[in-house]
């Protein structure tokens, strides 16, 4: 999916989130009326809060440092598959899909996607259900059911992004170049994934999901934005 124009600065604040961090101040332009505010959570998250009044809906950005170069060779593709099994229940939202429901009940939209060395969650909505939002993303982040008759289903989804992928010109280059440049490099790997690369047994790809995700989902490892018309000090809270 592709990601709108709202998420801009989000994504912006993710990617340079280690030259924003000094002293805890955000150095910004002079018109820029947005309050900013960085902190780091207990857990060890690097969080930056951006308040604005003027806005009617609230957003957040969650990005885990974890993305395609890391899957294992043996289940290239695992890290976008595990981005899928995230949505299919956690242990306080067991429905699946739940997350993106009230999402898109409450004037609301979600994305999420993998790239080579982090994996992105997220979402915009309307600022009074805010909180319950953040709420359903924490708890498919840290509480993941991981439902193995959920399996066969997004193996098929992941499968399906693949199929169309290997028809666009960036996907012909990229594997070009990964396949005639050097074989030890990590993009060498099918990130996408498909049905072949996986595994032929759900069990043991949802074994492999399993380790994988305590090997790399740490909040050490993680960085969080939140922009909202809540007060910083909402925000922060």
């Amino acid at each position: 999916m592709k990601i709108k124009l709202f998420y801009t600065v989000l994504l912006s604040l993710m990617m340079t989130g280690t030259q924003l961090m000094s002293d805890d101040s955000v150095n910004k332009s002079s018109s820029d009326k947005r309050e900013y505010r960085i902190f780091k959570l207990k857990n060890g998250i690097d969080v930056i809060t951006v308040s604005d009044p003027d806005l009617v809906t609230s957003a957040a950005t969650l990005s885990v440092g974890v993305g395609a170069f890391q899957d294992p060779q043996d289940a290239q593709g695992i890290a976008h598959f595990l981005e899928h099994m995230l949505f299919m229940g956690s242990k306080k939202f067991p429905e699946p899909n739940e997350y993106m429901q009230f999402i898109q009940e409450n004037g609301g939209d979600t994305n999420a996607f993998t790239a080579a060395e982090q994996t992105t969650y997220l979402f915009s909505i309307n600022s009074s259900k805010f909180e319950p939002a953040l709420d359903r993303l924490s708890s498919s982040v840290k509480d993941p059911l991981f439902e193995p008759s959920m399996v066969g289903k997004e193996i098929n989804a992941v499968n399906s992004e693949w199929l169309l992928s290997r028809q666009e010109d960036s996907f012909i280059q990229q594997r070009t170049a990964s396949v005639t440049g050097n074989p030890d490099h990590p993009r060498t790997k099918l990130g996408v994934g498909n049905k072949d690369t996986l595994s032929d047994s759900e069990k043991v790809l949802l074994r492999k999901l399993n380790n994988f995700y305590k090997q790399y989902y740490s909040a050490n490892l993680m960085k969080l934005v939140l922009v909202g018309k809540q007060s910083s000090k909402e925000l922060k809270k």
